[in-house]
Order: C-alpha cells, then sequence, then structure tokens
C-alpha cells in the first residue's frame, strides 16, 4: 500500500511503475503524517500490506510543522502501524526538494535526516532517498520532473521516484 499526500494520489503510473509488484494507491490531496495516522485503520490496514509505502511531509512543513514535529508524527505512524502489524514492512520516501517550496528545503532536508536517522535504528523501518536524484549539480530542483504549478511530478518526476522505489522494494519484498 502506497499512502501519503497527492504525490501519491497523483501517481497514476503506480501499477504499471511498480509491477509485477501489486500495488495499492491510497493517498489524498493536502495530508500531513498526522492525516494518514489517524485514517490508516480505514485506508491501509484493512488491506493487510505486504509493506506500506509512505510519502508525506513536505505538506507537514509547507504548513508550518518543524523537522522535529515531522519526525514525532512519523515515530506516530510507526507506532500505530507497528501496534496493528508488527511484522509489516514500512518503508519512508524523502521528502521532495520541489521549486514552489525551496524557501523550506533547509527544514524539509532536516526531517529527512531525522527521519532517515530513525529509520536506520529499525530493522523494518526504510529510508528510500529521491531528494538527491531530483537536484541538478547546482542543487536546485530538476524542472523537468515538476508541473507547472512547482510541486507536483511529471511523468518524468515519477519515472524517476519508480527507477528508485521499484529496484528496492523488489529486492526486499523478493518480487
Amino acid at each position: 500500500v502506497f499512502v501519503g499526500s497527492s504525490s501519491v494520489l497523483f501517481w497514476g503510473s503506480l501499477s504499471a511503475d511498480m509491477a509485477p509488484i501489486p500495488v495499492l494507491n491510497r493517498g489524498f490531496g493536502g495530508s500531513v503524517i498526522a492525516d494518514v495516522v489517524h485514517f490508516a485503520d480505514r485506508i491501509v490496514l484493512p488491506y493487510e500490506p505486504s509493506a506500506i509505502v509512505l510519502y508525506a511531509g513536505d505538506n507537514d512543513i509547507a504548513f508550518g510543522s518543524s523537522a522535529d514535529c515531522t519526525l514525532r508524527d512519523f515515530e506516530a505512524f510507526v507506532e500505530h502501524v507497528r501496534a496493528a502489524a508488527p511484522a509489516t514492512p514500512l518503508y519512508f520516501i524523502s521528502i521532495k526538494p520541489s521549486p514552489s517550496r525551496m524557501g523550506l528545503w533547509t527544514e524539509m532536508s532536516r526531517a529527512n535526516a531525522l527521519i532517515q536517522t530513525r529509520a536506520a535504528e529499525s530493522s523494518a523501518v526504510e529510508f528510500i532517498d529521491v531528494s538527491d536524484a531530483m537536484l541538478d549539480e547546482q542543487g536546485q530542483p530538476m524542472p523537468e520532473l515538476f508541473l507547472e504549478d512547482g510541486l507536483h511530478l511529471t511523468p518524468a518526476g515519477y519515472a524517476l521516484w519508480a527507477s528508485i522505489v521499484r529496484p528496492r522494494l523488489r529486492k526486499d519484498l523478493a518480487f
């Protein structure tokens, strides 16, 4: 199950991009990590997923949360899932650097680092970094990866994500 904000919701090619891994897209627009925790019992856990892939945190920081608060919400998500499905692997796709939110990138990058450290402390939580691959040599988001809004991904952006996420899932889930 892929869950999170509109970056998941709008991933229209997700099933094809992850094949042969069967996936379910449960993204919802405008969500923050606390929303995913709140709705997990309705939109994630009933499917008894073999793995959960979360993309969130982008909106958290944009809506005023700190990196530390974003980490705490991520930890709450992990705890919630662990209580219901202790053996289910969890993956966190790093917060992406987007043109419209580069003014927040320092705090987003800090949230990524905190979550990555937390994931490294757990054998069943994995951090998947997509952010470095989305930046050019000058450290700026590659414009071809983003729609005109400077926030949401183009097919090229999703193809890049797929090229990073799919091999990791195939290896770990033995597909």
